[in-house]
């Protein structure tokens, strides 16, 4: 998905403040979370086997957000795998404004 205009993805409120909220954005998956006042955007398909991410549990210490299927980390920043850097998922560029959330 290219986006080079900012499109309105969801309100601020559906986002929970632990945990991931699962959205579906012009027929791609996303998976949406909040970590530390920040709101982070990257497709929820787990490159390795396929599990959504969205319902994967954050670990703050490393900053990934972790496969709820195998616990495969992906980092909120990159979307890039620590683990094993073949491996990533698309991440967003965010920003917020009068509680929407905004994609591109």
């Amino acid at each position: 998905m290219v986006m080079s205009d900012w499109q309105p993805l969801c309100d601020l409120t559906a986002i929970p403040h632990v945990g991931g909220h699962y959205v579906v954005h012009h027929g791609r998956p996303l998976a949406v979370f909040r970590h530390n006042g920040e709101v982070i955007v990257m497709d929820d398909t787990c490159p390795h086997a396929g599990g959504s991410l969205s319902a994967g549990r954050i670990d703050g210490e490393s900053r990934c957000v972790l496969c709820p299927w195998h616990g495969w980390p992906f980092e909120l920043a990159t979307g890039q795998c620590p683990d094993n850097p073949t491996y990533r998922v698309q991440h967003y560029e965010v920003k917020v404004e009068d509680h929407r959330v905004y994609v591109r």
